[in-house]
């Protein structure tokens, strides 16, 4: 594994599962052997798209991915072969902190795939995700109870849905999606969640937070 980089590098993550699951699916865990096959294919879509868009392109060479091992293993060992940049999730999906997805066999499951990188992110699942409003039960922030006072939301399913409109609208007709107004991105929206408003300020209440969280 490359311990240093100093190239450009751009990277496409798509090694959610927990909030995949949930959120796009409307499924719960554990899964059927024909959801798995649909979660699967459906990544695949994903990354076809990102060989399409790269293809021929001055980029490829900074171009890599970001996928899970579990959804995504079949998408690791062809863009290992076509020689593009990978990364692999590394940390269990769906926790309040990091935890590693496979335990003590962590390091077997990175060797097996052979990333160029392994993604390890520090973190904990703040506000702005669906836990971040209903519950962090002893570890995290919880505007439903009063523990914090209000928390910023963002809309994963729209965040998704505007992303695939943009391969497909690229992929049939080579067009890019616009900018929002006044930005040099598209901007898919946040909400001011908290039970407490304050004059003037736009805002929507915890309940509704967790109605509306994944947008």
């Amino acid at each position: 594994m490359i311990t240093g980089y100093e190239k450009p590098l751009y990277i496409l993550p798509f090694d959610h599962r927990h909030s995949y699951i949930t959120g796009v699916f409307h499924w719960q865990e554990p899964l059927t052997r024909d959801q798995v096959v649909e979660i699967v294919a459906s990544k695949q879509v994903i990354y076809d798209a990102f060989k399409a868009a790269v293809a021929d392109t001055d980029v490829r060479d900074r171009a890599g991915i970001l996928v899970d091992e579990a959804f995504g293993a079949a998408i690791l060992r062809d863009a290992a072969a076509h020689a593009y940049v990978t990364c692999v999730s590394t940390e269990k999906s769906g926790q309040a902190e990091f935890d590693f997805e496979y335990g003590d066999e962590f390091a077997r499951h990175i060797e097996a795939v052979n990333p160029t990188f392994a993604n390890e992110p520090a973190e904990r699942n703040w506000p702005g995700w669906m836990p971040g409003v209903a519950s962090f039960h002893e570890t995290s922030s919880n505007v439903s109870i009063g523990v914090i006072g209000a928390t910023s939301m963002q809309f994963p399913v729209k965040m998704a849905t505007d992303a695939l409109d943009a391969t497909k609208a690229f992929l049939d007709a080579k067009t890019t999606p616009a900018t929002s107004p006044g930005l040099d991105f598209t901007n898919t929206g946040v909400t001011l969640i908290t039970d407490q408003p304050a004059a003037g300020v736009d805002s929507e209440d915890a309940a509704w937070g967790l109605q509306n969280c994944w947008g």
